[in-house]
Order: C-alpha cells, then sequence, then structure tokens
C-alpha cells in the first residue's frame, strides 16, 4: 500500500514517510504556500537545519577546519532566532483568530436577517453548539431535564451521571436541555442505588417501556418529581 502525496505528486511506502514528509520537504512546503522558518544555521558552513537534533548531529560531523569548539553559543543564537520567529506566529495566529470570530459573528447576522428556508434552525443548531455551559463542580448528581419539546408534552429526562456538565454536552447536539432539577448524592452508590428506586416509583409514569422519560401527571406540579427524588436519594443517605 502506498500513500500519495497530493501537492507533490509522489507515492511514500508509508503512512509515517508522508507525515515526516509533509513536514520536513521543503518544495513540498513551497507547493501548500508555507514560509519556510531557518530555525538552525551552521555558522560554518552553508548547512541550514529545520530541527535541533538535526542540526546537533551536523554540528558532531561539520568538517570545516574553523569550526569553533564549543557550539552553545551557535545553539543560543539559533533558539533566539526562533524565538523571535514563534513569537511572529503567535501575533499572526492571533489575529487568524479574531478575524475567524468576526466572520463567523457577521455570517450568522447575516444568516438571521435573511430569508433562506430553515435558516432559523441552522442559526441555532450552530447556537447550541458554541454556547457557554453551566457548570457542576461536584459529581455523582441524580438530575431531571427537559426541553422545550418535551414541556409541552408534559415530558422529563432522568437519569444519573458522575459529571453534569460532560453529560448535557452529549444530550445538547439537536435541541437544548434544561435542568429542571439535580441532587448530589454522597457517593456512586448512594447514586445508583437512588436511581433504581426512583425508576421503581416512577415506573407507571414512564413514556415509553425501558425509557428513562417520565410524563408529569396534569394534576401534579414538578415538586412531585422532585421530592422523590429527594426522599430516594435521603433515604439511601442516612
Amino acid at each position: 500500500m502506498s500513500f500519495h502525496c497530493q501537492f507533490c505528486e509522489i507515492e511514500l511506502k508509508s503512512k509515517y514517510n508522508l507525515k515526516s514528509h509533509l513536514e520536513k520537504s521543503k518544495k513540498c512546503m513551497r507547493l501548500r504556500g508555507q514560509t519556510i522558518v531557518s530555525e538552525y544555521r551552521c555558522l560554518n558552513c552553508d548547512y541550514v537545519g529545520m530541527y535541533k537534533n538535526d542540526f546537533t548531529k551536523h554540528s558532531l560531523i561539520c568538517k570545516k577546519k574553523n569550526f569553533p569548539k564549543d557550539a552553545k553559543d551557535i545553539t543560543i543564537e539559533s533558539l533566539k532566532e526562533r524565538n523571535s520567529d514563534l513569537v511572529r506566529q503567535l501575533c499572526e495566529k492571533t489575529k487568524q483568530l479574531e478575524d475567524k470570530d468576526r466572520i463567523i459573528k457577521e455570517c450568522l447576522t447575516i444568516i438571521k436577517e435573511s430569508k433562506i428556508p430553515c435558516a432559523s434552525d441552522t442559526v441555532n443548531k450552530i447556537v447550541q453548539r458554541y454556547r457557554v455551559r453551566e457548570q457542576y463542580p461536584g459529581k455523582n448528581y441524580i438530575y431531571i431535564l427537559t426541553t422545550p419539546s418535551h414541556t409541552e408534552k408534559q415530558t422529563y429526562i432522568f437519569g444519573k451521571t458522575v459529571n453534569l456538565t460532560n453529560r448535557l454536552s452529549t444530550y445538547n447536539k439537536t435541541e437544548e436541555h434544561t435542568v429542571v432539577y439535580y441532587k448530589e448524592c454522597k457517593n456512586d452508590l448512594v447514586m445508583s442505588s437512588a436511581e433504581t428506586a426512583i425508576f421503581s416509583k416512577l415506573d407507571g409514569y414512564r413514556a415509553m417501556k425501558n425509557r428513562e422519560r417520565f410524563i408529569l401527571p396534569e394534576d401534579k406540579t414538578i415538586d412531585f418529581f422532585t421530592k422523590t427524588v429527594d426522599d430516594c436519594v435521603n433515604f439511601f443517605t442516612n
């Protein structure tokens, strides 16, 4: 099996060789429009290296008669040059990120103001993806979640998780899930036991069999669910 470089039109024997080629080949880097930074220069010959290891090896075998005895000064100068290059590159990348954020905001504004079919849905999905989430620093939670569409149907999602912040990120893909109630447990054993008890007590209110969604009766408030959570957690805690 061979690996093809689409820029140089050459074949390489392995994925590792292709990666090394993309990182080190000056010809390939020029074809990709990348700036080639000379990081390590030998002051005694025409050698120019891009990597410290390559420069160190060259320093040991350089055959120029006037090669200095101490290569430390050369390395220091090379590192100074490299540091300057890195600072410059960092400034460029920072500017690019600022431009990217500005362009994204402008595009979202254009989409919102346009009359493109389903534009609002697209914007909502993007907003959901990049929205800053509330942080829950504790662990071992029993939680109740819902969404706008579930709220209309009086449906709530129950569950347990060690990390509630991370769990919400798995839910919030296409529709925003809101934390209605949560209770932290003493340990994971209490959490697991309480969840089993909650599901058992609310089994008659399941929206579907073997699903963690429960329908709140019309004659009851959300306190009916939250009290059930409290009672079960407290039972296994005390």
